[in-house]
């Protein structure tokens, strides 16, 4: 598996690793020069962000995207979500062993729709939907896919593979919230998400979706 994956990073390699940008504007200036403007934006109003350390621990970046997101769905308290996720939505075959890596990636699909049947059942979503899960970023999903969902206010759940790296991105669960997408006199365009990383929950924290690797998934209800 592991020759597989550095097959994978050498076809498709990242110039860095994926680092969370606070500063928006500034960072698009960098990138695209004073020429810049504002082609397209929407963000999703009424999530609030969490810590995940707060009800979990450090590798439960993937439970506290899902349970941000059950929390912006049917506005019941965070940590009963949160125990809900774990007792309702979780197998603990999908959660590593040893806990290096938190939550199978794999799984989340499961997670969400275990959760949203039981609350369906208990009349607290109307429409439980389902999730639907899409793998590789250029193939199973594009920026078009998650700016439509976005736009209809339906947040993504986005998992990032790479490298383990303590001050960027890797091995991570994040939930897309919003975008932005700026253009200069060149056309050259860079679109900005605005995410929840499950680590700052007090400034704006947004990604460059130029950033995301190949290997990484989206998750959304439809």
């Amino acid at each position: 598996m592991m020759k597989f994956m550095t097959i994978i990073d050498n076809m498709f390699p990242r110039k860095k690793y994926i680092s969370k940008i606070n500063f928006g504007h500034q960072y698009i200036q960098e990138k695209l020069g004073n020429d810049k403007y504002s082609i397209q934006r929407h963000i999703i109003g009424e999530i609030i962000p969490h810590d995940q350390d707060t009800v979990g621990d450090d590798l439960d970046c993937t439970l506290s995207s899902i349970s941000t997101l059950f929390e912006y769905l049917v506005k019941l308290d965070f940590e009963d979500i949160y125990n809900h996720v774990i007792d309702i939505g979780v197998n603990p075959k999908w959660i590593s062993n040893p806990r290096k890596y938190g939550t199978i990636p794999l799984f989340i699909k499961n997670i969400i729709n275990n959760v949203l049947k039981a609350y369906k059942d208990k009349g607290l979503i109307a429409n439980g939907g389902k999730s639907r899960q899409l793998y590789l970023k250029g193939l199973g999903y594009n920026i078009n896919t998650i700016i439509n969902q976005i736009d209809n206010s339906n947040p993504v759940i986005l998992n990032l593979s790479g490298n383990s790296h303590k001050d960027y991105y890797s091995n991570h669960t994040i939930l897309i919230i919003g975008y932005h997408i700026f253009e200069n006199k060149k056309r050259e365009k860079i679109v900005l998400l605005k995410i929840y990383d499950n680590w700052e929950t007090k400034h704006n924290t947004y990604l460059d979706y130029n950033a995301i690797p190949f290997i990484s998934s989206i998750n959304y209800i439809k």
